[in-house]
């Protein structure tokens, strides 16, 4: 089981289906680990039995410990080493063995308040630790705004399934474009929120989170959910929208294993996820509707929200001018040469000279490494106008 999970696990595994080969793994050496076995004497061993004395303190200082850690690596920029990787194992160990010989073992035996006396001056300085870390790592001292008022939730599996899209700009209005894409279009819908009720256009959206638009695929660990991309592109066919806008973290498309591909093809690689991508955008121009493509939105190396407290609330600034772009649909779509094929670039909006920018007029423009904020969708309302520009005038 354990040499199946190390083997098998990928990034868009199940986390029930590694929580199911890990404790099966348990259970079966726990079964068979007799006093006379070799898996009996090895969980006598004495240095084993201490690791299980200390397993529950262990399992609770060894997150803390590699957060404070990444911290500091982030703060000082510096690299990971197998050294300090082992210091960070042998101050979990350390911390594990202080807690329960000082607070684990009293506590099971009930010790009196005396006996717990010598504990409280190390709990006042863990404490007093806590809130200088928490002072230093930011705290309450970051200026800058998130700004996420406004953003659509588009999570209920309920309306998906019952075909009820999320209405954009004027209530009663019949909708003249629809929003499509995954958690990266939840998060510019802000831009197209604002700019269906500036222009009194009305609009909808049908968005998943984790799901991408291309009909033929869904992700690994998500595939028995409903088919929401082909339900989409049947009701975008079926109905009399015209314009149709798709955002979605492209460059997923390339990461083989996190897709349950149910098209045609042999397998799913890069290579098809090109041709089903071309596929799909043929239908919709065939179909006589105005696409309109938002191409990846540069993304950080490093989380900028936590790079900006670490660095006393300078904002964080990353240079992506040097760093391969990802322009999957682009790259994908290059030769197909429509008047009703829109490809939208967010690269010279978010990073104007090669420099992007984690804060602008006082808010942050990113949540996390990759998705925007609502000013960062508010950022990106110029590449927009240009289709409420000419649903205005189709509507003169």
């Amino acid at each position: 089981f354990l040499c199946f999970a190390f083997v098998h696990y990928t990034g868009g595994s199940h986390f029930a289906e590694k929580a199911f080969f890990t404790t099966a793994a348990t259970a079966v050496f726990l079964a068979t680990a007799t006093e006379a076995s070799l898996a009996g004497r090895l969980l006598s061993l004495a240095p084993v039995r201490f690791v299980g004395n200390i397993s529950y303190s262990l399992y609770l200082w060894h997150w803390p410990v590699i957060f404070i850690w990444n911290l500091l690596l982030l703060r000082f920029d510096l690299q990971p080493s197998g050294g300090g990787r082992l210091a960070v194992a042998l101050a979990a160990g350390v911390l594990a063995t202080l807690s329960w010989r000082f607070v684990e073992r009293p506590f099971r035996r009930r010790t009196t308040w005396k006996a717990c006396r010598p504990l409280l001056a190390p709990a006042l300085l863990v404490l007093l630790l806590a809130g200088a870390g928490y002072h230093w790592f930011g705290g309450d001292k970051t200026v800058y705004a998130l700004d996420e008022d406004g953003r659509a939730d588009f999570s209920s599996f309920r309306d998906i399934e019952q075909g009820r899209y999320f209405p954009m700009g004027p209530a009663g209005e019949p909708a003249r474009f629809i929003l499509l894409g995954d958690s990266h279009a939840q998060a510019i819908s802000t831009a197209l929120m604002e700019l269906a009720d500036e222009y009194r256009i009305a609009g909808t959206a049908g968005m998943k989170d984790g799901t991408g638009p291309l009909p033929t695929i869904r992700r690994s660990h998500k595939k028995d959910n409903p088919p929401f991309a082909r339900r989409w592109l049947q009701h975008v066919l079926d109905g009399t929208v015209k314009d149709v806008v798709i955002i979605a973290k492209w460059d997923r498309y390339y990461y083989t294993d996190l897709w349950d591909y149910r098209g045609d093809r042999p397998a799913w690689n890069a290579e098809t996820a090109r041709l089903e991508m071309r596929d799909y955008v043929r239908r919709l121009l065939d179909s006589g509707r105005r696409v309109w493509i938002l191409d990846e939105v540069p993304h950080f190396d490093k989380n900028p929200i936590v790079m900006t407290k670490l660095l006393d609330n300078t904002p964080y600034a990353e240079r992506v001018d040097g760093r391969e772009k990802t322009h999957f649909a682009s790259d994908a779509l290059r030769g197909m040469d429509s008047p009703r094929l829109h490809l939208l670039d967010p690269y010279p909006v978010l990073a104007p000279g090669g420099v992007l920018e984690s804060v602008r007029d006082g808010a942050f423009l990113y949540a996390d490494t990759n998705h925007v904020t609502s000013a960062g969708a508010r950022a990106l309302k110029p590449l927009f106008r240009p289709l409420f520009e000419a649903l205005r005038q189709e509507g003169r």
